[in-house]
């Protein structure tokens, strides 16, 4: 991986749309406690190894934040919750994705600066839908566009085939990596690698004009 320049990562962060997302860098304790809430179901959990999340009523009353209530809900947040550095991860770059349509939390996407690993997911309500894709572009621009990579990579379990599609149809292509993955539950997984090249995004915006 290669970077253009250092005035690429000095800048700050800025918002990006896709068709039908906009991913904002987090901005507070309550982005990013809304974005993981998305990712506490059994189905997300099982991918991404996790192994703990907050009581299920909490849960619940983050997937429910919107646009529209976010100042008040943010006053709101329990006090356990309310600390970024509980949720920031050092040198990653996070973005909240949020439903256009709807104005509420759909998942999240982040970019890991030093080697430019992007990882997502989309709350359950969001899936299936082809939104995926967008994630998957949406983390390639940001790493491209904002942080100056000429190449980032993304990494999912073998079995995971909706996954894997998105990736593909985000123009990302098939890369050598580690065989096996160990999640931080602990199990040891098959793992198949994607790469995402700075020339491969200008081809498919001229293959959609």
């Amino acid at each position: 991986m290669r970077l253009f320049g250092k005035r690429h990562r000095d800048l700050p962060l800025q918002p990006l749309h896709t068709p039908r997302l906009k991913a904002v860098p987090a901005r507070d304790a309550l982005d990013f406690a809304a974005a993981y809430a998305g990712a506490y179901d059994a189905e997300a959990m099982d991918w991404l190894g996790w192994f703990e999340r907050p009581r299920p009523e909490v849960v619940q009353w983050l997937l429910e934040v919107t646009e529209h209530n976010r100042a008040r809900r943010s006053r709101e947040l329990p006090a356990s919750l309310r600390s970024v550095r509980h949720w920031r991860r050092k040198d990653s770059a996070f973005f909240v994705l949020v439903d256009r349509a709807e104005g509420r939390c759909a998942g999240a996407v982040s970019v890991q600066v030093k080697d430019g690993e992007v990882g997502g997911w989309l709350a359950p309500r969001f899936r299936g839908v082809g939104l995926g894709t967008e994630l998957f572009r949406a983390g390639a621009d940001i790493a491209h566009e904002q942080l100056g990579m000429t190449t980032v990579r993304a990494g999912t379990q073998r079995s995971n085939t909706a996954c894997r599609r998105a990736l593909e149809a985000a123009g990302y292509e098939a890369a050598e990596g580690p065989s096996h993955h160990t999640l931080p539950d602990g199990r040891t997984v098959e793992a198949c690698w994607y790469a995402h090249q700075a020339h491969r995004r200008a081809e498919l915006q001229v293959e959609h004009l």
